[in-house]
Formats: C-alpha cells, sequence, structure tokens
C-alpha cells in the first residue's frame, strides 16, 4: 500500500512538472550571443591559425606568396584562379586545385631542379578563399553567408543566430552537389560527435526543419526534457537515455516505465520486459522514477547536521512554521536501524536543537497517527539505550529549536545551548561544565541580537561576574569567528 500511494503521489508531481520539465529547450543554446561568435577561420588576411600545411588543399580563391631562393631572393604574390590554376614566372601555368600546400610545394621544387641549379622555393599561404553557402528553414536570420573552408555546420546555424523554437536539432539537412545528408546537431553539441559537424563547402544549403515526432523524458535523468526521433530509425529508450546524459545515481532502472496515448487518447502504461525492444512514437512519456520510492523511507524534520535530499521535489525543502523554518528530508530507511543509526548517519544534531522535545510520528495498526516522545538528552547525553527506538517506514522524526535560549561555545567543557532561565552568566559556564585548560578569561564575547543585526561585547570574565544576560532570540552567528 505505500509503494502504491508513493506511486500516485509521484505520478502526481511528474504530471505537474511535466510541462515544465518537458520544455527544456536545447536550442536556447544559441539564443546566447557569445554562443554565436563563430571563429571565422582565416577569412582575414594573415589569420591563419587554423591552416594545416600538410592538409590544407588548395582551390579558387587562395592568395599565396611564393619565394624563390639562391643567388638572390625574389617573392611572387598569386592568386589560384576560377580554373584552379596560378602562373608562376619562368615556369608557367599549374594547376594546384585539390593539392595540399605541401604537394605543391614539393611539386614546384622538383620541377625547379630541373631546370634551375641551387635555387629553392617555398610556399606559403597569405589568406584563405571566401565562398557563400545558404542556410534556410527554422532558424532566426536564414539566408546566404560569406564563410571559409574552416567553417562548420555548427559555425553556419551560428551565424544565423541559432535554431528557431520549433526547428529540428536531429534531422537537419546537408544539400551538396545534388545529394542530400541527414545531419544531427545534437549529438554534436551534447555528446561531442564532431563527425557530424561538417566542413562547408561552396554552394551548400542547410536546411533545417520543423521538428516532428518527439518523447519527453522526466524524472532521475541527467537532462530531462523533450527529444526529436529520428526520421529514419527506431528509436528505443535507451537511445533517448544516452541523448540525455543517463540517469541519476538515484535512478531506479528496473521501475522504468512509459505512457502513452492509445489511439482513443486513453493512457496506457508499459513497464518492465515490454520496454526492451519497444519502438518509441510520437508524445510518448519516459518516467525514470527514484530508487527511494521502492524503499523504506522515513521523514526527518527539524535540526539535523546534514539532511541530504534523496527525492527532488519542492517538499523535501524548507517548510514554514510559526517560528521560522524547518528543515525537512527523506532519508532511505534500512532494515532495524534505530533512532541513533540515522543521527549517526546524517552527522548529529544542531547545536540548536531542543533534545528533550524530539518525537515520532508514526501510523498504529488502526490508520491513526500516535506520538512517541523521545528524550535525546538521555540517549545522546547520558547513554541511556532505552531512548534509542527502531524505526518504521513512514515514521516522522522531528527534533525541533530551542529559542528561549543561551548559547555557550567555545573553550567550555560541554558547549551547547541552554534555557533561558537566569540572567546571570556565571550559571550558564557552569551548565557548559566550566573552562577549559586554555580559555582567554580576559577575551569573553557576548553577541546578542540576530545573524543580520547583532552587537559584540568584550569583557574580562572577572569584571562581568554581577553583568546582566538579556533575553534573546536568535540564531547564533558562526561560532569560529566569535569565540
Amino acid at each position: 500500500m505505500k509503494i502504491n500511494l508513493f506511486l500516485i503521489i509521484f505520478i502526481f508531481i511528474l504530471n505537474t512538472l511535466a510541462f515544465s520539465q518537458g520544455k527544456e529547450d536545447f536550442r536556447d543554446v544559441f539564443q546566447n550571443k557569445e554562443n554565436t561568435k563563430i571563429p571565422r577561420g582565416a577569412t582575414q588576411s594573415g589569420n591563419l591559425e587554423y591552416v594545416d600545411y600538410k592538409t590544407y588543399k588548395l582551390d579558387t580563391g587562395d592568395n599565396l606568396v611564393l619565394s624563390l631562393y639562391g643567388k638572390n631572393f625574389e617573392e611572387f604574390k598569386m592568386t589560384v584562379n576560377p580554373i584552379g590554376k596560378i602562373y608562376f614566372p619562368y615556369l608557367g601555368d599549374f594547376y594546384v586545385r585539390g593539392l595540399t600546400l605541401e604537394q605543391f610545394d614539393n611539386k614546384l621544387n622538383e620541377i625547379l631542379k630541373k631546370y634551375y641549379v641551387g635555387i629553392k622555393a617555398s610556399v606559403d599561404l597569405t589568406s584563405v578563399r571566401t565562398f557563400r553557402v545558404s542556410i534556410l528553414g527554422e532558424v532566426q536570420k536564414p539566408g546566404n553567408y560569406l564563410v571559409d573552408p574552416f567553417n562548420r555546420i555548427l559555425d553556419l546555424i551560428g551565424l544565423a543566430e541559432g535554431i528557431t523554437k520549433i526547428g529540428s536539432l536531429a534531422n537537419i539537412e546537408l544539400r551538396r552537389k545534388g545529394e542530400n545528408k541527414k545531419v544531427d546537431i545534437f549529438r554534436v553539441m551534447f555528446l561531442g560527435e564532431a563527425k557530424e559537424n561538417l566542413n562547408l563547402e561552396p554552394g551548400d544549403i542547410i536546411y533545417v526543419p520543423a521538428r516532428k515526432d518527439s518523447v519527453k523524458i522526466l524524472g532521475e535523468i541527467m537532462r530531462p526534457g523533450i527529444y526529436e526521433l529520428y526520421k529514419d530509425k527506431d528509436s528505443k529508450i535507451k537511445d533517448i537515455m544516452e541523448l540525455s546524459g543517463g540517469v541519476t545515481g538515484e535512478a531506479s532502472i528496473k521501475n522504468i516505465w512509459l505512457e502513452r496515448l492509445t489511439f482513443n487518447n486513453q493512457k496506457k502504461i508499459i513497464k518492465g520486459e515490454e520496454l526492451e525492444n519497444l519502438s518509441l512514437q510520437n508524445n510518448d512519456l519516459i518516467v525514470i522514477p527514484s530508487i527511494a520510492l521502492f524503499q523504506d523511507t522515513i521523514t526527518l524534520r527539524g535540526e539535523f547536521q546534514y539532511l541530504f535530499v534523496s527525492v527532488k521535489f519542492p517538499e523535501v525543502n524548507k517548510m514554514q512554521n510559526d517560528k521560522g523554518f524547518v528543515k525537512k528530508s527523506f532519508y532511505n530507511l534500512k532494515e532495524g536501524e534505530k533512532i541513533l543509526d540515522v543521527i549517526n548517519n546524517v552527522g548529529g544534531v544542531t547545536e540548536r536543537a531542543n533534545l528533550s522535545q524530539a518525537q515520532i510520528e508514526r501510523l498504529n495498526a488502526n490508520g491513526e497517527r500516535e506520538i512517541i516522545k523521545v528524550d535525546l538528552y538521555k540517549l545522546l547525553v547520558e547513554k541511556d539505550l532505552s531512548q534509542n527506538y527502531i524505526l518504521l517506514s513512514g515514521d516522522i522524526f522531528s527534533v525541533p529549536a530551542l529559542f528561549d535560549v543561551v548559547f555557550v561555545v567555545g573553550e567550555v567543557r560541554n558547549s551547547g545551548a541552554f534555557p533561558y532561565n537566569s540572567k546571570n552568566i556565571k550559571e550558564y559556564i557552569a551548565q557548559a561544565g566550566g573552562f577549559q585548560e586554555y580559555a582567554r578569561f580576559s577575551n569573553i564575547k557576548i553577541i546578542r541580537g540576530d545573524e543580520n543585526n547583532h552587537k559584540i561585547f568584550n569583557f574580562n570574565f572577572n569584571n562581568i561576574l554581577q553583568n546582566k544576560l538579556l533575553h534573546t532570540h536568535y540564531q547564533y552567528p558562526n561560532y569560529n569567528q566569535n569565540r
């Protein structure tokens, strides 16, 4: 019954979060202006940082300088013409289209050896060619753009200021020389698969279609949101999990389920072995539940040191009561765990803990909630194990805060919070066990007020025996800074 109740709550919360989580749009990466400042390769003369001498292939529009060394030094500037040739004095035309800089350099020196003795040549690129390509469809600014050989598809999308909210990331088309190639830019951006991010060539057309079939994945997943289905192949749950960065450490893999709308708009839940080879359909919802839903859990409230969050929903955050905020979290309970086990696992209780007012709320056999009082002072200070009750799934274990208290911290034997019942400082120091060996009597501090508005008084102990410590309500400032 507990699991069914948790599942109902979980499904309800998922439905309420589905809109906000599912609206996560990975196209927003292009909306940041910093992301649209794409390097333009070497379109500027002299900006040749991207040129690889061994792989860069020459073509129409590349500007070169050829240097001859020997008895004299000569330098010739030239540009590859529309038919892929350059003219070199003394030697005539050279067809260089498709040759790398290194290949052209070697070829030129081989020819020089045949006709001239003691003369060598070197080839340098002074600026690279530019050409126009087009980007159409669902981008912010479709049109023609001037690019260079170092620009890639992702650069062009950036120049067009990104993909629109309805544009596809997974089914982009590259139209080149009469052929169409599908490009998945999502895998480039989030999985680092650079092979999809091809270099642009003259005449390329990039077409970004509208997004069509998609699914949502929610719950214990690294990147929840909406993911496209591929046009040309079936997508499985494992494919979407890969795209979404995998599951969190809190995921219950064996309890994944899928919600699908049938032809008459009825919701169908699919889980278990049926999911292994299931082909995803448009509007499917994949839910990765938390392992906490299938474990025994208790609720911890109040003055515990380190409350951790095992289920990522709003109700595990701060809950307000009439005296401020009470921390609240779920705790995955192991069979046979007792109060002391749980307190140790969360780092103990805070110095503000009211040890005498702890309690356990528990449902009895009649379904009524009963209160079990717990004296943590006896358990933690006096080591009375009669207060070390076994905890049961569904329990709410609360440790409230002290409010009418005086804190004594620093070089005393038992620092902590003590009920305010006197204005005599000497009494509180006595309750804290007296001074430690290295206490500095001449530098005692009284801090009065709250963390936003407080005063600090420095006293010599011998001079404050008759001083009055006023009644106060506050959360104590950082102890280590005010000792």
